[in-house]
C-alpha cells in the first residue's frame, strides 16, 4: 500500500505549542515534522494507526476519538521532537558551496554545546508527551482497533516509553572456580 504522508501538525499549531519564534522560515520546519512523525510518532502509535491518521489528516476527515487523540496528544508529542531534531539545524544553512551559520541582526547565535542542551531539554519534554500517548492509548485501546492490528513486518505500537541503558535482571554465571587474583596472576607470571 503506498504511504499516505500528511504533516500530523498545522504551522500554526506548531507555533502555538512550540518555543520556536514566528521568523523561523515553514519551509525549515516541515521537514523536521515530517522526519519526527516517522522517527518517533509512527512507533508509539504503531504503523496501522499512523497511517489511519494520515490518510485522515489528508483528507481533512479527522474526527471524533482520532481527532481528540491528535489534539491532545499526538500533537503536543510532535511538536517537541520535531524541536529536539530541529534545534541543532535551524541555526545552520546548508548551500552549494558548504554549511553556512546563520547570521541574525537582533543577537548572537549560540554554540553547539547550548543547542544540544537546549536539545536535550526538549527531548525531555517529548519524553514526558509521548508517555502520556502510550499510556492514553494502552487505556483506550479498543477505541482505535488499529493499535494493536499490525501485522509482522509491520511497525508496531509501542507499550513502553523510558528505557534505560542498564539491565537490572539478575545476572548468573556459571562459576569457574578461578577468581580474579588467579586470573590476573596468570598474565603476570
Amino acid at each position: 500500500m503506498a504511504r499516505d504522508e500528511a504533516l500530523i501538525i498545522s504551522e500554526e499549531l506548531f507555533r502555538a505549542l512550540s518555543p520556536v519564534s514566528g521568523d523561523l522560515d515553514w519551509e525549515y520546519i516541515w521537514p523536521i515534522i515530517l522526519a519526527a512523525s516517522d522517527k518517533w510518532i509512527q512507533p508509539a502509535l504503531g504503523q496501522k494507526l499512523y497511517e489511519k491518521l494520515m490518510t485522515d489528516i489528508k483528507a481533512a476527515s479527522l474526527s471524533g476519538n482520532y481527532q481528540d487523540l491528535v489534539e491532545d496528544y499526538v500533537a503536543r508529542t510532535t511538536v517537541w521532537f520535531t524541536c529536539y531534531m530541529g534545534f541543532p539545524f535551524w541555526g545552520i544553512k546548508v548551500v552549494n558551496s558548504g554549511i553556512m551559520q546563520r547570521i541574525v541582526d537582533d543577537g548572537t547565535t549560540i554554540g553547539f554545546n547550548d543547542i544540544d542542551k537546549l536539545a536535550e531539554q526538549c527531548r525531555g519534554q517529548a519524553e514526558f508527551y509521548k508517555q502520556r500517548l502510550i499510556e492514553y492509548l494502552c487505556a483506550n485501546n479498543k477505541l482505535f482497533p488499529e493499535y494493536s492490528s499490525n501485522k509482522s513486518g509491520e511497525i508496531g505500537s509501542e507499550k513502553i516509553n523510558y528505557s534505560g541503558g542498564l539491565n537490572l535482571e539478575t545476572y548468573t554465571k556459571k562459576r569457574t572456580g578461578i577468581t580474579v587474583y588467579d586470573y590476573l596472576r596468570g598474565w603476570l607470571d
